[in-house]
C-alpha cells in the first residue's frame, strides 16, 4: 500500500511539474504563420519586431501576425543567422557566404557576397558578427577568421598564430566572436584577446568542429563553451569548469544575471545564480533541440528550436538593472550594457599584457572510493572475477589536489564506451553488462584544464553462464546432432522398409499384370496360326499343312516356355520371331520375304529382353503393310547396340499407315499393339527404365509412301 502511494505521489509531482513548465512557455510555429518550425537565429529591430531565421526564409513578427520573406538560395546553401545593429537594415547570411540586406523591396544580395564565396572555397561560415566601424567578422567552420568590409575581405591574422588553435576576440564594446584556426598545433588552449589583455585558458576537449561561444559574465568575468565544456574565468583564474550532458549550441546571461544554456537535443538549462552556484540549476523543454536564445527589450526570453519553432518565456525583471552585452557564435542575443571603450583597434596588430591566470599546475589525482555490485557495497580491488548475474555496477570516485576545488571527470568502460564520458558527477553506472572482459578507467580535471596523468583502473571479468560457455554449447550441439542423427537413421530405416514393401507389392502387381498380358498374347498367336492352318486345309494343301503344323508346334512350345519368364535371352526371342516369320511366309506366299540382321557387338546369349516384344510390330508390318501391296514386299529386322540400349528396327516397304487405315475400316482390329503398349508402360514403371518405341512413316520426295519404320529402344543391363 505504501509503495503504491509513493509511486502515485511521484507521478503527480512529475505531472504537475510538466504542466507547470508548459504553462510558462508559449509556443510559436507554422500554425501561427511562421514559414518553418526550424529556427536558426533570432534578433529584434528598433521597432520591436522580432526576426526569426529559417533555412531558406525569414519570419518577421509584427504585432500578432508573422510576415514571411522567402529567399532565393541554391539548393546546397542555407541561412545561418541574422545581424541587426543600431539603426542599420537587417542582414541575413548563409553558410556558403551569401549576405542579403533587407530594404523596401525585400532582401537583396550585397555585392561583397560574390567575393566572399570565392574566398571561402570549400570552407563555410559558422557565424558572422558586427564589429566596430560597421565591419563584419566571420568565423569559419574549418578554421579561420575573416574581416569583411564593403569592398574588401581580409584574412585576419593573430599574433603567434602557429601556436594558436582556439580564439576569442573582442570586436566591439563587450562584443565577442570565437572559433578555431586551421593549424597543426597540439596546444589545447583558448586565447582570448580583450581589453588589451590576453587570456590563456586551457581546454579539456580538442575535437575539431565543435560549436563555441564567448560572452561576458560580469565586468571582469567571461563564459565560454565548446561542445559539452562550459568554463567561467576571469583575471583571477578559472572560476568553474563543467561538462553538460549534451552539446551546447547557445547561451545567454539575462538582465538578472541568470545563465541560460541551450543544448542540442537536451532542452534548456538555467542557473539562476550563475554558473558558480550549480545547486539550483533548472531544466526546461525536455530534449528539445535549442538552437538560439534572445532576450527582447521587454525582458521576454525567446528560445528557438529546430523542430518545434520558438518559445517565449516572460520573466519578472528587477527595476533599473543593467547587465553586459551577451554574444555567442550560436545566437544573436544582446542586452543593454554599460559602455566600456577599448583603447585599441583589433583590425591591426594586437598588443597588450598577457594575463596569467592563477592556476593549479599539478595534475590532480583520482581515486575510486566505492563500488556497488548488484546493489551491494564491495571492497575496492584492482580486478574482479564475477558470475554472469553480477553485472550491475556503480562506481564512486573523487579527485584530489593541493587546491580545494571542484573537479570534473571523464570515464569509460573499454568494451562498452567508444569514447570518454564527460561528467560533473563523481558517479558512473553500468547495467546488464554482457559476459566478457572489461576495464573501467577514470580521470579528473582541475580548473587549469589539467587531466590526471594516470587513470584509476579496475578490471572486470564476467564469466558467461553455464549454457553460454563454449564447452557446454559444443556438448549440447553434439548431443542435439546425435539425437538428430539417430532420428534420421530410424526414419530412414522405416522409410526403406516401407519403400521395400511398396516396391515388392508393386512388383508383384506388375508381374501379375504382365502375366495377364502374356496370357492374352498366347491366344492371339494361336488364333492367327490356326487361321493359317485352316487356309492350307481349305485349299487342299495337306503337305504344306503338315509342315505348317510342325513349325507351329515348335513355335508354340517356344512361346509357352518364354511366356513364363520376365526376360529371355535375345537368341530365344529371335528364334521365336524367325519361326513366326517362316510360318507367315508359308501362309502368304509370293507376298513378302524377310531378313534378320544382327550386329556382332550383341551377345545373343548374354543380352536379355522381355519376351514377345518385337513380334507384334512384325505382325503389324505383315498384316497392314504387306497384305495390301500388289507386288512382293520385303521386311527387314535389324538389331544393333547403341551405348547401353538395344535398337531393334522393323522396316517394311508396304503401303504405309495412311493407306492401311483406309483398308482397315470395318474389319477386325488387331489387339497386339495395344497389349504391347500396356506392357511397355508397366515395364518402365516397374524397372524404372526408358524403354520406348518410335514409328516413322517412310516417304519419297514427292510425298508418296515407301513403307513404315519402327524403332524399338530396349535398355540392356550390364
Amino acid at each position: 500500500m505504501n509503495n503504491r502511494l509513493l509511486i502515485s505521489s511521484l507521478f503527480l509531482v512529475f505531472f504537475l511539474q510538466g504542466k507547470g513548465q508548459s504553462a510558462l512557455f508559449e509556443e510559436y510555429g507554422i500554425s501561427n504563420g511562421m514559414a518553418s518550425s526550424k529556427i536558426l537565429d533570432v534578433d529584434q529591430d528598433l521597432l520591436g519586431s522580432l526576426w526569426f531565421v529559417h533555412p531558406r526564409s525569414v519570419s518577421v513578427q509584427r504585432g500578432f501576425e508573422f510576415q514571411v520573406h522567402n529567399l532565393n538560395l541554391p539548393i546546397s546553401d542555407s541561412l545561418v543567422g541574422i545581424i541587426i545593429r543600431d539603426n542599420s537594415d537587417p542582414l541575413v547570411y548563409s553558410k556558403n557566404g551569401t549576405i542579403q540586406r533587407f530594404g523596401s523591396s525585400g532582401f537583396k544580395e550585397m555585392k561583397v557576397s560574390r567575393k566572399l564565396r570565392q574566398t571561402l572555397g570549400s570552407n563555410s561560415i559558422t557565424e558572422i558578427r558586427a564589429g566596430r566601424g560597421g565591419k563584419l567578422w566571420a568565423s569559419l567552420t574549418n578554421g579561420g577568421l575573416l574581416q569583411i568590409s564593403k569592398d574588401q575581405i581580409v584574412d585576419f591574422r593573430f599574433p603567434y598564430e602557429k601556436e594558436l588553435r582556439f580564439y576569442g576576440l573582442e570586436i566591439d564594446d563587450n562584443r565577442f566572436i570565437s572559433g578555431e584556426l586551421d593549424t597543426l598545433t597540439n596546444q589545447n588552449r583558448l586565447i582570448v584577446f580583450a581589453e588589451r589583455k590576453i587570456f590563456d585558458v586551457p581546454l579539456s576537449l580538442s575535437k575539431k568542429g565543435k560549436r563555441s561561444g564567448l560572452m561576458r559574465s560580469s565586468e571582469s568575468g567571461f563564459y565560454f563553451f565548446r561542445g559539452v565544456e562550459l568554463i567561467s574565468f576571469s583575471e583571477r583564474g578559472i572560476l568553474q569548469r563543467e561538462f553538460t550532458e549534451k552539446n551546447i549550441q547557445c547561451f545567454l546571461v539575462d538582465r538578472e544575471g541568470k545563465l541560460w544554456i541551450g543544448m542540442k537535443d537536451g532542452g534548456l538549462l538555467c542557473y539562476p545564480l550563475g554558473m558558480e552556484d550549480q545547486s539550483t540549476s533548472i531544466r526546461y523543454l525536455g530534449d528539445e533541440d535549442v538552437s538560439c536564445l534572445y532576450e527582447d527589450e521587454s525582458g521576454t526570453l525567446w528560445i528557438g528550436t529546430t523542430k518545434k519553432g520558438a518559445y517565449s518565456f516572460e520573466q519578472r525583471l528587477t527595476e533599473d538593472y543593467r547587465s553586459p552585452n551577451v554574444f555567442s557564435n550560436a545566437d544573436s542575443a544582446q542586452t543593454t550594457s554599460k559602455a566600456i571603450r577599448l583603447a585599441y583597434d583589433p583590425i591591426g596588430s594586437i598588443t597588450g599584457q598577457s594575463t596569467n591566470l592563477e592556476r593549479d599546475t599539478s595534475p590532480p589525482d583520482v581515486f575510486v572510493t566505492g563500488l556497488r555490485i548488484k546493489g551491494k557495497d564491495t571492497a575496492v580491488h584492482s580486478e574482479y572475477i564475477l558470475n554472469y548475474d553480477m553485472n550491475f555496477f556503480e562506481f564512486s570516485f573523487i579527485g584530489f589536489s593541493e587546491f580545494q576545488e571542484l573537479f570534473q571527470y571523464r570515464y569509460r568502460m573499454e568494451g562498452v564506451d567508444e569514447d570518454w564520458v564527460l561528467t560533473s558527477r563523481n558517479l558512473a553506472q553500468y547495467t546488464a553488462l554482457a559476459p566478457g572482459n572489461y576495464r573501467f578507467e577514470v580521470q579528473a580535471i582541475n580548473k587549469s584544464g589539467l587531466w590526471s596523468e594516470s587513470s584509476e583502473q579496475i578490471k572486470l571479468r564476467i564469466h558467461p553462464p553455464l549454457w553460454e560457455r563454449l564447452w557446454f554449447r559444443a556438448l549440447l550441439i553434439s548431443f542435439v546432432l546425435l539425437l538428430i542423427a539417430l532420428g534420421v537413421v530410424v526414419w530412414l530405416r522405416a522409410q526403406r522398409r516401407r519403400e521395400k514393401r511398396r516396391v515388392e507389392l508393386n512388383r508383384k502387381i506388375s508381374e501379375m499384370e504382365l502375366r495377364a498380358l502374356r496370357s492374352q498374347m498366347n491366344p492371339h498367336f494361336l488364333f492367327n496360326t490356326l487361321s493359317s492352318i485352316q487356309h492350307f486345309i481349305t485349299v487342299n494343301k495337306s503337305k504344306e499343312a503338315i509342315q505348317y503344323l510342325s513349325k507351329f508346334a515348335r513355335l508354340m512350345r517356344t512361346i509357352l516356355e518364354n511366356s513364363k519368364k520376365s526376360e529371355i535371352p535375345l537368341r530365344s526371342e529371335l528364334e521365336a520371331l524367325d519361326l513366326y516369320l517362316l510360318l507367315e511366309s508359308f501362309r502368304f506366299k509370293e507376298k513378302f520375304d524377310y531378313e534378320i540382321v544382327i550386329e556382332d557387338e550383341l551377345d545373343q546369349d548374354y543380352d536379355h529382353i522381355p519376351p514377345l516384344l518385337i513380334q507384334p510390330y512384325v505382325e503389324n508390318a505383315i498384316v497392314h503393310g504387306m497384305m495390301h501391296k500388289r507386288e512382293r514386299g520385303h521386311i527387314l529386322i535389324h538389331l544393333k547396340r547403341e551405348e547401353d540400349m538395344l535398337l531393334c528396327v522393323v522396316e517394311d516397304d508396304g503401303v504405309g499407315r495412311e493407306k492401311a487405315l483406309e483398308f482397315k475400316k470395318g474389319k477386325h482390329e488387331s489387339s497386339g499393339l495395344s497389349i504391347t503398349k500396356e506392357r511397355l508402360e508397366i515395364i518402365n514403371s516397374t524397372r524404372k527404365s526408358n524403354l520406348s518405341v518410335k514409328i516413322i512413316d517412310l516417304k519419297d520426295d514427292a510425298g508418296n509412301s515407301l513403307g513404315t519404320r519402327v524403332e524399338i529402344y530396349i535398355p540392356l543391363e550390364d
